[in-house]
């Protein structure tokens, strides 16, 4: 009786230190956010993405996928809950987009979870001891539809030479 008492309240303990550090992770202290807006001019992109990237690096941002360990076991979430955060980043980016950039980013069909391109994550089945979610692809992230969409031939032409 007592050592199933001690199991119950070992599991209990981890299941708390697993919850605090979620919530530590998540009230991490981050410094504002410092972009000018982006209207989709092609001769902005480059200065946008600098810009982006030097925030990422400030904020000490990334693309990490949010652990196993930190997603609730025995539940099956979806692609932008497994990158919660590189997804809540993503989007704060998206707040400074202006004109035709605002205009681009509301009608994609599929918004980008992370900055930089992801690799694939296979599906995995919830259980009692682990998270479960579905195979997500490989996408571009944030940074190449950018590129793709607003950068003009005529400075990639120029970039070339």
């Amino acid at each position: 009786m007592a050592d199933l008492a001690i199991t119950n309240l070992t599991a209990q303990v981890a299941a708390l230190t697993a919850l605090v550090a979620q919530v530590a992770q998540l009230n991490q202290t981050t410094k504002s956010v410092n972009l000018q807006p982006f209207d989709g001019e092609a001769k902005e992109v480059v200065a946008f993405i600098s810009a982006v990237e030097a925030n990422y690096n400030a904020n000490s941002w990334n693309d990490d996928r949010v652990p196993d360990d930190r997603l609730t076991a025995n539940v099956t979430h979806t692609p932008e809950q497994v990158y919660a955060k590189s997804y809540a980043q993503v989007n704060k980016i998206a707040g400074f987009l202006r004109k035709s950039a605002a205009i681009w980013w509301q009608n994609l069909p599929r918004k980008p979870l992370t900055w930089q391109d992801t690799e694939p994550i296979t599906a995995q089945v919830a259980n009692h001891h682990r998270p479960g979610y579905p195979a997500i692809p490989a996408q571009e992230g944030l940074r190449e539809l950018l590129i793709a969409k607003f950068r003009s031939s005529a400075h990639i032409a120029e970039a070339k030479k």
